[in-house]
């Protein structure tokens, strides 16, 4: 049998059955699903050309635009919960263009926490070349960033919505999880104050309610940028392309989870 899954290839050849075996990146568990079935040499599971058929789509558009370089990563960053090398480089990078857009136009103030969607991230960045191709698979939806003015009461309402499982990916902004529930949550390391207003940078997805996390949630203000979510990390990777840097993150205390007491 022959799988395809996130670009790794397995192949299996059993008399009598087969098997799938699925490992979860951030930690060691594994599940094997089996079933009995009569294998031939014209058994194949079907293969799931979604991305495949996005790119080669993309291809007939853009052409040799999507192979340009646009930075080397120095590691493989990949994506997975409750937080990621990928998730916080992209929350990072997504927060530091806020506040250069409050620059640029002239809009006093800074933001103060960036909020990212984990299923809005479809790809990978692997060590070596980093492609116009690249972002494309990491964000292929058309969603345009957001800045969104809150008051810290409803901005709390979004942090009770995490939970160790499913939660977003975020910049300068912590939170703190035992037995599975949020613990606890800061925004510069500071507890959320009721009364202030929190500038917060996201994409419209996430603002018109998707994934639930800012449903019910009310803004003093949208900043409607224009700009799609792509183009900013493309902008940001060639920003430190041009300071001759090369793209890597890591882990860090923006996620902690408690153990059960």
């Amino acid at each position: 049998m022959y799988m395809k899954n996130f670009g790794y290839s397995l192949l299996l050849v059993l008399s009598l059955c087969w098997f799938q075996a699925t490992a979860q990146e951030s930690n060691t568990k594994y599940s094997v699903q089996y079933q009995s079935v009569l294998l031939d040499s014209t058994y194949a599971q079907p293969v799931d050309l979604t991305m495949d058929t996005y790119i080669e789509t993309l291809r007939s558009k853009m052409g040799e635009k999507l192979n340009i370089v646009i930075g080397t990563a120095s590691m493989d960053l990949h994506r997975f919960k409750p937080q990621s090398p990928l998730s916080n480089f992209l929350a990072d990078n997504l927060l530091l263009f806020g506040n250069d857009y409050l620059k640029n136009n002239k809009i006093e103030g800074s933001v103060d926490l960036s909020l990212l969607n984990f299923g809005g991230i479809r790809g990978s960045i692997l060590a070596g070349d980093i492609t116009i191709e690249t972002m494309y698979k990491i964000a292929p939806f058309e969603n345009t960033v957001v800045i969104l003015e809150i008051k810290g009461i409803e901005l709390k309402k979004m942090f009770k919505k995490f939970t160790e499982k499913e939660q977003a990916a975020l910049s300068n902004a912590q939170t703190v999880y035992q037995n599975g529930r949020i613990l606890s949550y800061s925004v510069n390391g500071e507890p959320i104050k009721d009364d202030k207003i929190y500038r917060m940078v996201t994409i419209d997805f996430l603002q018109n309610g998707g994934d639930g996390y800012l449903e019910n949630v009310t803004f003093e203000n949208v900043i409607y940028t224009g700009i799609a979510i792509r183009d900013v990390y493309i902008q940001q990777i060639e920003a430190l392309t041009k300071l001759g840097k090369k793209v890597e993150a890591k882990m860090d205390n923006r996620v902690i989870i408690k153990p059960t007491p």
